[in-house]
């Protein structure tokens, strides 16, 4: 079995239109769809057990990226995950997130 990895999705969606207003929401709420998870505003993030399980959600999003739109997508593995660190407001280091126990299905 292949190892677990993380895979992050980086955009920046044009919204000076409604239309690109929607078209942004769109995607935001498609990611949530595939079982991301937001990190930041314009980053999501979603575990997978197996690497090769991320593939099929790589194409989804590829295929739904808006015109004019920037996207980034990132594999890379569950140590390096759990060594990234988080700072927020007052400067206080947070520890990584643990990966999700609870298997998805669909």
């Amino acid at each position: 079995m292949a190892d677990p990895v993380w895979l992050l999705v980086m955009f920046d969606l044009p919204v000076q239109t409604k239309a690109q207003q929607k078209a942004a929401n769109q995607f935001r709420n498609l990611l949530l769809d595939l079982g991301c998870s937001r990190v930041q505003f314009s980053v999501y993030a979603r575990y997978f057990p197996n690497a090769s399980q991320s593939h099929r959600v790589v194409k989804n999003i590829e295929e739904n990226i808006s015109p004019g739109g920037a996207v980034r997508i990132m594999r890379f593995s569950d140590a390096v995950w759990s060594s990234m660190k988080r700072f927020e407001a007052e400067g206080q280091a947070i520890e990584a997130e643990e990966p999700e126990d609870q298997l998805l299905l669909f």
